[in-house]
């Protein structure tokens, strides 16, 4: 027996072919389109920063800059009287939730990203913005330690927490 392709269209069945084919096409269609919002729409690393997360000036808050915490880090944890000179600095601002997760903040937009820095106590922390300023000395047979970690507090410059190799002094 050999398929006669014409044959799928004899007694009326052209017009159920036709519907199905233009349904299937409509819905993928419309499924590409769904598809490419939620990329675009909802990845805001794909757009330009000025259109990533528009910025309402009464919800950002008034921050201390990363100068002035590394600076408050810095004298909380006696830093300056050690004298090193071969170190290196990491800072980060995070925005701790509700639920105790601390996001990083980009800097540029003062939104919250989605990346999750830390997990703190939602209940001592919830809404903070923090500074997180590692300072980390490249000596390491030194007596005073070689790594000194503070979180400060970015809207006042408050130090929640200063540590000096882990052990914390003040919180």
């Amino acid at each position: 027996m050999t398929f006669n392709g014409s044959s799928i269209f004899k007694g009326g069945k052209k017009k159920i072919v036709g519907i199905a084919t233009l349904s299937l096409f409509s819905i993928g269609i419309f499924g590409a389109g769904l598809f490419a919002y939620q990329h675009y729409a909802k990845s805001p690393n794909l757009l330009p920063a000025e259109q990533q997360f528009p910025t309402n000036p009464e919800t950002v808050p008034n921050l201390i800059s990363k100068d002035e915490a590394i600076h408050i880090a810095k004298a909380a944890t006696g830093w300056e009287e050690l004298k090193i000179d071969d170190y290196r600095i990491e800072t980060a601002l995070v925005h701790v939730k509700e639920n105790g997760f601390a996001f990083l903040v980009d800097e540029k937009t003062m939104q919250n990203t989605w990346k999750i820095a830390d997990k703190m106590q939602p209940d001592k922390y919830y809404s903070y913005y923090i500074w997180k300023v590692k300072l980390i000395s490249e000596e390491v047979n030194r007596n005073e330690g070689h790594e000194r970690e503070s979180w400060i507090d970015a809207e006042n410059g408050e130090v929640l927490l200063a540590a000096i190799n882990g052990s914390v002094g003040d919180e």
